[in-house]
């Protein structure tokens, strides 16, 4: 492997190695393996000498929803290697650990690490607050992903200098996210207003959309309903890790999916012969792809007419959580202004 490798390189290629070696549901950056260092240092000189050791970083937001989640690609700068090649022919082990190591620090930089899940989705909260505030920078996806990176970095910076700060604003932090959920919320609700002209032209434009497309979204829910159910299932009974419950997933739909599909094609041939069969199988893609659409507007529309209820059976509860939400974000600007620019400037060269 090691050899098809260096000849992979020599010829110019690139190789793409995930070099913690694990599949890891955790915003943290695993202890390394030590494969993509001795790829490179083990190459011919010649060769590895002319390689770029360049750290990639994968910022995901909403990655479970179908239709608004995204991911940013940060390239960063290329990783120094010539003084640990030098080192190699003399201390081989030393040379490894020392890009390995390096390589680690650069990858650090590039993502959102901030050790657990919990404190990832205080970051984001803090970041839906930051764009709540600032809306004209939500459309570029890029500022929104280096916002979050810095925010992790800044979080790993104060939590040993000023602890008492940060746990007061985590502990508030916490509270409102809370109150959000208990008011069923979020904080596209708390910046918008809520005229009946515009409650009425909402209501008709999404119930609209819901009524027309219902057809085509039960058509969908029905086609795939059953093998998705099955793949729950198949998941839950064979109790993954965390770290291979993906796997688990693709391994159970792969099989599940087409055995559902066909027993169900089998049934509208027999129901309504070779029409029926045609009719299913041009449905099958698009129908599925629609009903999960239409299934996230059906959220959507729900979360705003709850929104519209609370705030209609508490006229001081829009007032009330937005100044909390302001007090947070200064809170959040005090505490940035303590953290040394060297710590929050940003590694990316670039993102896509």
């Amino acid at each position: 492997m090691f050899e098809a490798a260096a000849a992979t390189l020599g010829r110019g290629e690139a190789i793409l190695v995930f070099p913690e070696g694990v599949s890891q549901p955790e915003p943290a950056l695993m202890p390394l393996r030590t494969g993509a260092a001795r790829m490179l240092l083990a190459a011919p000189p010649e060769v590895g000498a002319a390689i770029s050791l360049i750290p990639v970083g994968l910022l995901f937001h909403e990655p479970e929803r179908f239709r608004t989640g995204w991911a940013l690609v940060l390239v960063g700068h290329p990783v120094e290697t010539a003084d640990c090649l030098h080192l190699y022919r003399t201390a081989p082990e030393d040379a490894v650990r020392q890009l390995t190591e390096r390589l680690a620090a650069a990858l650090r930089d590039l993502i959102a690490e901030v050790g657990d899940r919990q404190t990832l989705r205080l970051v984001e909260e803090a970041e839906a607050i930051w764009l709540a505030e600032s809306p004209e920078r939500g459309r570029d996806v890029t500022a929104r992903a280096e916002w979050r990176r810095r925010a992790a970095a800044a979080y790993r910076y104060l939590l040993p200098r000023e602890p008492a700060r940060v746990s007061a604003l985590r502990g508030e932090l916490e509270r409102y996210v809370q109150d959000l959920e208990d008011a069923r919320l979020d904080e596209a609700h708390l910046s918008g207003t809520f005229p009946a002209r515009v409650v009425l032209r909402y209501a008709f434009v999404q119930g609209t959309a819901l009524v027309l497309g219902l057809p085509v979204a039960l058509w969908g829910l029905l086609s795939h309903g059953l093998p998705y159910g099955l793949t729950a299932l198949a998941v839950r009974l064979g109790r993954p890790e965390p770290d291979v419950e993906a796997t688990y997933k693709l391994t159970a739909g792969v099989l599940l999916y087409p055995l559902a599909w066909m027993a169900e094609g089998w049934a509208a041939w027999r129901l309504g012969g070779g029409a029926a069969l045609a009719l299913f199988i041009a449905a099958l893609a698009p129908s599925g792809f629609f009903a999960l659409g239409w299934s996230e507007r059906l959220g959507r529309v729900a979360r705003d007419s709850r929104a519209w209820l609370y705030f209609l059976g508490d006229r001081d509860l829009h007032r009330h959580l937005a100044e909390r939400r302001r007090a947070i974000m200064r809170e959040l600007g005090e505490l940035f202004d303590l953290v040394p620019a060297s710590v929050l400037a940003s590694a990316p060269e670039r993102g896509a």
